[in-house]
């Protein structure tokens, strides 16, 4: 999936450092995601390899990034938590491309891109707290650098990512059924007769 993933959107694989490790832990390839950034990009943004983008995702992520280059972006936000949820739903009912996610020590990271400029500040942060390897929820990690950073998550409204939720997780997390609604996209502009199309958002609006 994340070589099919990797292919589609012009990317790289990026592995688990320590595959066969006792801990299975998302933090620790996630880590190794965000120090793969290549020398002089300004942005790195990292998808889950169990998700699924729109038609047009790239032209349409870098325009997004363009439009808030100083701004951490999601292109991703599920049915949970409720805050940010309600914050999406609200950007839609007025027709705005973006949503910023309230203050939480949670970050939905599943389709996130950094400034690379954030990514060493918050490794240093990450780096000092004396959290125990269990704690391993990169979402969280990295919710808690910016809950303390004052970095407030732009999300684009619709998401282009969806996670469609077929296949467990790392720790093997999964829902009750493939369309959970606290798994699965909040709104996703998807595919096929009556979605629109990601190249038409208008992201300097909001």
């Amino acid at each position: 999936m994340a070589r099919t993933l990797a292919s589609e959107v012009g990317g790289d694989v990026v592995y688990d450092p320590d595959p066969h490790g006792a801990l299975r832990s998302p933090w620790r390839t996630y880590r190794e995601c965000l120090l793969s950034a290549p020398q002089g990009a300004s942005h790195l943004l990292i998808l889950q390899d169990d998700v699924e983008v729109c038609p047009g995702f790239r032209d349409a992520a870098e325009a997004a990034v363009r439009a808030r280059s100083d701004r951490l972006i999601v292109f991703f936000v599920a049915g949970n938590p409720a805050t940010s949820r309600i914050a999406v739903e609200r950007a839609c009912q007025a027709d705005l491309p973006w949503a910023e996610l309230p203050h939480a020590q949670w970050i939905p990271v599943v389709a996130a891109c950094w400034p690379v400029w954030m990514i060493a500040p918050m490794l240093e942060f990450i780096d000092s707290q004396r959290w125990n390897d269990t704690f391993y929820a990169d979402d969280e990690r990295c919710g808690r650098w910016a809950s303390y950073a004052g970095v407030v998550p732009l999300a684009t409204v619709p998401s282009l990512v969806e996670h469609p939720n077929r296949v467990p997780s790392i720790i093997g997390k999964r829902s009750m059924g493939p369309d959970d609604p606290g798994r699965v996209a909040v709104c996703y502009i998807g595919a096929g007769p009556g979605c629109g199309l990601a190249s038409d958002i208008d992201w300097t609006l909001g």
